[in-house]
């Protein structure tokens, strides 16, 4: 009895360790530097962080159904800066992956809540508030709070900051590593 506990904790312990998900890391290279998980490009006159993050919001699917970066753009310079749709485009497994756009994030998200708005038609409380109306306020919520923290591209004024999730293919975050093209340097992550 006593050699099989041990042996259980081990094992336990052993198990538990390889269900755990190592965080995204910045890997050093040129053009970059890295800051607390961050990878931070200087170019011209802006300052971009980036980092690969799991959307924390209430919209649950939108985490499960999309992998996320989060990206924050400073303008230092004196003019205005237009940013490209085009300026974060991920390379993964020899593959291309360019940012979803946010219609079909939303759309995802109505599909979910969808698919849950579901009434028991037996309900035995015919006053009770109804099960739809609390489903469509939770949504409600959700939509806002998903378009207010995508990231919006666009004119940067100066002195002004820019942040927000990009979404992407979710195959990104079962790969061992990757690459983002921020605005023409190249910055690596792995587990």
């Amino acid at each position: 009895m006593r050699i099989k506990l041990p042996l259980l904790i081990l094992l336990s312990t052993l198990l538990l360790s390889g269900c755990v998900t190592r965080p995204w890391q910045p890997l050093s290279g040129t053009g970059y530097g890295i800051e607390k998980h961050y990878a931070v490009v200087a170019n011209d006159s802006l300052l971009i962080a980036v980092r690969p993050q799991a959307y924390s919001g209430t919209a649950a699917n939108v985490g499960s159904n999309f992998f996320s970066l989060w990206v924050q753009v400073r303008n230092l310079g004196r003019r205005p800066v237009t940013l490209s749709r085009g300026s974060f485009g991920i390379i993964s497994d020899g593959r291309q992956f360019d940012f979803v756009p946010l219609e079909y994030v939303l759309g995802s998200l109505r599909t979910g809540f969808l698919l849950s708005d579901f009434e028991d038609p037996f309900s035995t409380d015919p006053l009770a508030p109804s099960q739809s109306v609390r489903n469509t306020e939770k949504y409600n919520e959700a939509y806002f709070e998903v378009l207010n923290s995508h990231f919006s591209f666009g004119d940067l004024l100066p002195g002004g900051m820019k942040e927000g999730y990009l979404f992407y293919n979710r195959d990104i975050g079962s790969s061992r590593a990757f690459s983002v093209d921020v605005f023409g340097t190249r910055v690596e992550f792995a587990r």
